[in-house]
């Protein structure tokens, strides 16, 4: 990244820098780090977390370089960029409207908060406030606001895009002796094999393995009542963790965790539980994130 500018801001923690950035690739970035994990946020589109990485490491996310590089791209004029970014389950053609605006970013005292325009589309309206913590995870709130005058039942959607070449893995509960209800619960989309050679169903785990030469169409979800998942890629883990409601309280027959693999990327993907919000009203779904050398 080149062209910094400094907003002269030290957060809560000695360490803590928060930047104004402007990056070839991605444009112009609010950049965060506490000295353990660092992480950049477009401001002229999204929301999108561009760039995550443990401090002075490689990005662990996935980016398309331009609009129809991998094919990941609308009519419409959406287009994939990659990173992290916000949307609002279940998913229809209504998910993929144009985010190309610029968000606004107001600072904090251990990180920022990102508001993006009213979805004119669905009336919605994204937040996603980005903390560090004392404890070196970073806490991602993502906020749904009802901006419009009739109620919607919607469930907050985290979607992390990872670049490929790495493992995922989602644990599955313990088993519990004498259950008499089904808590290892997977959910298949259309198209996906059974039999993909990228999944591997152990005995208390789902691990999904990313392949170039596969293209075939895969996505997999479940119900994860341990609430964490993680992909490591190059020397590095990203753990994320999320709070877990009932599984009747989700989307998608009862996922709160689901995988996609793409020719191209990985992604890592948590939900909040569906709520109706009446005008005025908001949903929020929080994920915490780790970085560490491995």
């Amino acid at each position: 990244m080149v062209k910094t500018e400094n907003l002269n801001f030290v957060g809560r923690y000695t360490k803590m820098i928060i930047e104004k950035r402007h990056a070839e690739a991605y444009g112009n970035v609010v950049y965060l780090t506490d000295g353990r994990a660092e992480l950049a946020a477009a401001l002229d589109y999204g929301l999108r977390v561009v760039h995550l990485s443990c401090a002075g490491g490689e990005n662990i996310l996935y980016w398309q370089n331009d609009a129809c590089s991998d094919g990941v791209a609308t009519a419409q004029g959406w287009r994939l960029y990659g990173g992290h970014r916000f949307w609002s389950a279940p998913e229809s053609e209504r998910s993929y409207y144009p985010d190309n605006e610029p968000v606004s970013c107001t600072l904090l005292a251990d990180g920022v908060q990102l508001t993006q325009n009213i979805d004119p589309w669905t009336q919605l309206q994204k937040e996603l406030t980005i903390r560090f913590l004392p404890n070196g995870e970073v806490q991602a709130d993502h906020t749904l606001i009802n901006a419009g005058s009739e109620p919607v039942s919607v469930a907050p959607w985290g979607i992390t895009t990872l670049r490929g070449g790495g493992m995922a893995a989602i644990p599955f509960p313990p088993t519990v002796i004498g259950e008499y209800n089904p808590r290892r619960v997977v959910a298949l989309w259309g198209g996906t094999r059974m039999d993909d050679p990228r999944l591997t169903f152990g005995r208390d785990a789902l691990e999904v393995r990313w392949d170039g030469e596969n293209g075939d169409y895969c996505k997999v979800g479940l119900y994860n009542s341990v609430g964490a998942a993680s992909y490591t890629v190059d020397g590095q883990r990203f753990t994320l963790t999320f709070p877990v409601e009932e599984l009747t309280a989700y989307p998608d027959q009862g996922c709160n965790a689901e995988i996609f693999v793409g020719r191209l990327f990985l992604e890592l993907e948590s939900l909040g539980q569906v709520q109706t919000l009446y005008s005025g009203e908001r949903a929020m779904h929080t994920e915490r994130w780790r970085m560490e050398n491995v």
